[in-house]
């Protein structure tokens, strides 16, 4: 018979494998949902910059621009539907004028790939791994992953384009990468003119320090 003491360590170890499976779970939708977010900036950029290109290839045809963004959505919204109306290409060409230093990574399919197929002499030499091991790896991966994913959304960037002030709008950018802000704060912090609050609150005590 089992004797209770190994009953207990038995449910200590499944219970700590099940909480393993749910943590893997909910990081790998956290990876999934940011790459997801990323490649939807990415392909705006992308499309953005197609759109000036083309544009300066026609530059000496008046009226170009608007030719080609009407071309383009009308194309585009027949092959893949949605999101590709005249508005949204503006959108997209403002997007890549104002952030054309935007940081296009590295493809992220070698690290969100399907593992390779292991043959049988690669499967006769691979170590067996422990469940702390192995627990390890995966979050060591899922935190590369997510370190290396940029952390705004295109409604982030979206909200940063209607910011005209180029040293305001870049600062809102860096501050809410770095601080991780969520689209509402970005928002409420640009509505609230955060940065000219606080750049007035420096030079006011800049101010008052040289008087002393």
């Amino acid at each position: 018979m089992i004797r209770m003491n190994q009953l207990e360590d038995i449910t200590k170890q499944e219970s700590a494998f099940i909480t393993d499976l749910k943590q893997i779970v909910h990081t790998a939708r956290r990876v999934a949902y940011a790459a997801i977010n990323f490649a939807q900036v990415e392909e705006n950029w992308l499309i953005g910059q197609r759109i000036v290109i083309q544009e300066q290839n026609g530059k000496q045809r008046a009226e170009y621009g608007k030719h080609i963004i009407e071309l383009a959505s009308k194309e585009l919204t027949v092959e893949f539907g949605k999101g590709f109306s005249e508005r949204n290409l503006w959108k997209f060409k403002q997007f890549y004028l104002l952030f054309r230093d935007f940081q296009i990574l590295p493809t992220l399919s070698a690290e969100l790939s399907t593992p390779k197929v292991l043959t049988q002499n690669s499967k006769e030499n691979m170590p067996t791994l422990s469940a702390e091991s192995s627990q390890q790896i995966w979050r060591t991966r899922f935190a590369k992953l997510l370190h290396s994913l940029p952390k705004l959304t295109w409604s982030h960037y979206e909200r940063l384009m209607r910011v005209a002030d180029t040293k305001a709008r870049n600062w809102y950018m860096q501050e809410a990468e770095t601080e991780m802000w969520a689209y509402r704060t970005l928002d409420r912090n640009i509505n609230t003119q955060y940065f000219e609050r606080k750049r007035l609150f420096k030079k006011t005590f800049e101010t008052a320090s040289c008087l002393c």
